[in-house]
């Protein structure tokens, strides 16, 4: 091997190292976004990472569902999913009838104009129309392009499909007829009737995700997990392919006719994280209605809500000198809300329908460690539990 080949190997591979050492050493937020193209994948790190860092933030706790603590069992429902694949057809009357001619020594030609607003969504463009009087070669153009050349006899009626790669958003229809040539003394005509454009539009939603919140007491007590749900068929042709992913891994997948079933599936408890997940459903035909959706967790021992959290010197006496409060605040799921938090032997009544809470807690904050218990008597979502001073 060449000396100068060893050498520059050798810098290259430091090079590599030290890029690594780099990327380890860098803040948790600062490399998830170095190595995800898109930042807000890293939303959630960089989160955690500004609370980490706030002094002003006394505690922060993904939560996610909480039940009666009698109960050793904990359902996340979920809102409906309507995924549908499906064309939506529209009509537009370009006009009643048209007179075209042409001479040795004239023509009259016809233009229309129309628009496409959902270029991207447009699935086929057709216009259609009668002929009551032909003669000669009749000429579509759409855009300057020619789409229809040919001779059509009275009393027949024309569809012409219009290519979706020559549309705009603004368009221009022209329609003329051949040139009678040599035979000066003739003219070529038409009368074209009922011109009407029809435009028919792809509505795809064909994926929607729901995210529930698993806290770290609940994912330690899972014993096992199962999904409920119900699907209805709305309008289907043929079959279609239904997948479920539960944080990007397959769940599920099944072939579908148009029928309403109800549906069971175990859950590897393994496949939930703690913190936020996320349940895809996907179809690739048809309109569907996916209802009671619900994730239900059996545990193995029932779970208190009971949380701590240390208040420094500094901290309580900006608080006690009226310098900034102490604020507790909710971030709620769907559904009617009923719990009693205690915090340090202060009892606060939630009872809401809201996603979000919000009450100042100044006076019940001790210097030291400070406790704080939900007692929930209702099952709902606690998405996030912070306490912060404001």
């Amino acid at each position: 091997m060449k000396r100068g080949q060893g050498s520059a190997e050798t810098v290259i591979l430091l090079l590599a190292f030290f890029i690594a050492i780099y990327v380890l050493l860098i803040p948790p937020c600062d490399r998830c976004k170095l190595v995800n193209a898109d930042d807000t994948e890293c939303d959630d790190v960089c989160e955690d990472v500004d609370e980490e860092d706030n002094e002003d933030i006394l505690i922060s706790e993904k939560i996610g569902g909480v039940s009666d603590t009698g109960e050793d069992q904990i359902d996340h429902e979920l809102d409906d999913v309507n995924l549908f694949l499906k064309t939506e057809p529209e009509i537009q009357n370009l006009a009643s009838s048209l007179y075209i001619t042409r001479t040795s020594f004239g023509t009259r030609s016809q233009d229309l104009t129309f628009r496409v607003d959902d270029l991207e969504n447009l699935k086929s463009a057709l216009l259609s129309f009668s002929v009551s009087n032909s003669d000669g070669q009749l000429f579509i153009e759409l855009n300057e392009n020619i789409i229809f050349s040919g001779f059509i006899s009275s009393g027949q009626t024309k569809i012409v499909h219009l290519p979706i790669s020559s549309l705009n958003e603004q368009n221009r229809i022209k329609i003329y007829v051949s040139s009678p040539g040599i035979a000066f003394w003739r003219t070529n005509r038409y009368t074209l009737n009922d011109l009407v454009l029809k435009k028919e539009f792809e509505e795809i939603h064909s994926s929607e995700t729901r995210n529930f919140v698993i806290s770290s007491s609940e994912e330690d007590a899972l014993e096992e997990s199962t999904l409920k749900y119900s699907i209805y068929c709305n309008e289907l042709s043929g079959t279609a392919y239904f997948k479920i992913y539960l944080n990007n891994e397959m769940l599920t997948t099944y072939s579908l006719g148009c029928v309403t079933s109800n549906k069971r599936i175990e859950i590897d408890i393994d496949d939930f994280e703690e913190g936020e997940n996320e349940l895809k459903f996907v179809i690739d035909n048809g309109d569907f209605l996916i209802t009671n959706i619900e994730i239900i967790n059996n545990l193995d021992e029932e779970i208190d809500y009971i949380y701590d959290f240390d208040v420094s010197s500094n901290q309580y006496d900006s608080i006690v000198d009226g310098d900034k409060e102490a604020r507790l605040e909710l971030e709620l799921g769907d559904g009617k809300k009923k719990a009693d938090i205690i915090l340090n032997d202060n009892k606060i009544v939630l009872s809401t329908s809201s996603d979000e809470f919000e009450k100042d807690v100044s006076s019940y904050i001790t210097e030291g460690t400070n406790i704080i218990e939900i007692i929930p008597e209702t099952d709902f979502e606690i998405e996030r539990l912070i306490i912060e001073l404001k």
